[in-house]
C-alpha cells in the first residue's frame, strides 16, 4: 500500500494474533468465559461481635463499621442480638450487634448470651463499646468488661 505496509502481510499478522489469542483463551477444562464471575474487590469477611452497656454506640459504630447509616436503629435500646452487613474497602463486614450488657441482669447471664453469639456467628473481632473513659467506669461496668476480658 502507499504507507509501505503490504495488505496481505498484516493480513497474515492479524490471523497469527487471532491464532495467539484462541490458544490463550483456553483454560483447564474450559475458555475464560466459562470460568464464573468473582468480585474483584472481596478480599474476605470480617466478622465484629459488639459488646458493651447501654448508650456506649455499639449499634452506631456497627453502622460506620458496614457503611450504611441504616444498617441497626441508632437512638434505642438494642432489642435483641442482630447482624447486618456491608463492604468496606473491598473487606466484607459481618457485625453482630448486641442489646447492652445490662439488659442480661448479671454478667453471668450476659456471659452466656454471649457465649450462644460466639458459637453462632464465629466473630473473628470482639469489640466492648465503652463511651466513658476507663478509669471512670462503675463497679457494674467494670463486672461487664471483665466478662468480656474473661471471653479472650
Amino acid at each position: 500500500g502507499e504507507d509501505g505496509n503490504d495488505p496481505r502481510l498484516l493480513a497474515a499478522e492479524q490471523g497469527s494474533l487471532d491464532n495467539d489469542l484462541e490458544e490463550t483463551e483456553e483454560v483447564e477444562g474450559g475458555s475464560l468465559e466459562e470460568l464464573p464471575a468473582t468480585p474483584p474487590m472481596v478480599r474476605g469477611e470480617v466478622v465484629v461481635l459488639l459488646m458493651g452497656c447501654r448508650g456506649s454506640g455499639k449499634s452506631s459504630l456497627g453502622n460506620t463499621l458496614i457503611s450504611n447509616p441504616n444498617g441497626f436503629p441508632t437512638g434505642i435500646q438494642t432489642p435483641q442480638i442482630s447482624t447486618a452487613t456491608g463492604e468496606v474497602g473491598g473487606f466484607r463486614f459481618k457485625v453482630i450487634d448486641t442489646p447492652p450488657a445490662e439488659v442480661y441482669g448479671t454478667p453471668v447471664l450476659y456471659k452466656e448470651a454471649l457465649a450462644q453469639a460466639l458459637e453462632t456467628h464465629r466473630p473473628g473481632c470482639l469489640l466492648f463499646v465503652s463511651s466513658l473513659a476507663p478509669a471512670r467506669l462503675s463497679p457494674e461496668e467494670l463486672a461487664y468488661l471483665r466478662v468480656f476480658t474473661d471471653l479472650h
